[in-house]
């Protein structure tokens, strides 16, 4: 509703779930390290998911022609639905060790994958991941120029938590971001 009345459209897309063979491909296609436990799960699909719904937003049918102004595109996400709005604003992801809450594994900065898309506008994150979490990395922020509201608090699970998922507003660039 908020985005509406300030001229947005207001898309909810359901991702469908994978089934673990699925899952167990795309992880092998994606070259996951061997022996970590493979984190991309649904992450990998939403970015993807996105840019179909905003494909078929310019292109819909006849009678839904003029329904979605695609010039003023917002995105809000929770949780891993913000790590998805991160990316459609410029964060890069490394998905070869993309483990869930944790950063043992060897993250090499050359496997940071884009999945960027300039038709969003502006983002709404609630509760993002931070860095080392399912493949983000201090380096991922440097490209999140676009306008960004972030939102997290105290209740975001453990101390620890919260902490990591203020260090990524800190590796963010200044300006427009709130």
């Amino acid at each position: 509703e908020t985005f509406a009345r300030a001229g947005y459209l207001a898309v909810a897309i359901a991702h469908p779930r994978r089934q673990p063979d699925d899952y167990t491909a795309l992880c092998d296609a994606l070259q996951v390290q061997e022996g970590i436990l493979c984190g991309v799960y649904i992450n990998w699909d939403r970015p993807h998911d996105v840019q179909h719904v905003l494909d078929w937003l310019e292109a819909p049918p006849a009678d839904l022609v003029g329904l979605a102004d695609t010039d003023h595109i917002g995105y809000l996400g929770h949780g891993d639905g913000a790590s998805s709005v991160m990316m459609a604003l410029g964060a890069t992801r490394n998905f070869k060790c993309a483990q869930a809450y944790t950063a043992t594994q060897d993250c090499q900065i050359a496997d940071l994958t884009t999945i960027s898309d300039e038709r969003v506008d502006i983002g709404i994150v609630l509760s993002p991941v931070g860095p080392g979490d399912y493949g983000f990395m201090r380096q991922s922020y440097g490209n999140l120029r676009r306008p960004l509201l972030f939102v997290t608090g105290l209740a975001d699970g453990t101390s620890a938590d919260v902490a990591n998922r203020l260090e990524t507003w800190s590796l963010m660039p200044a300006g427009d971001k709130y």
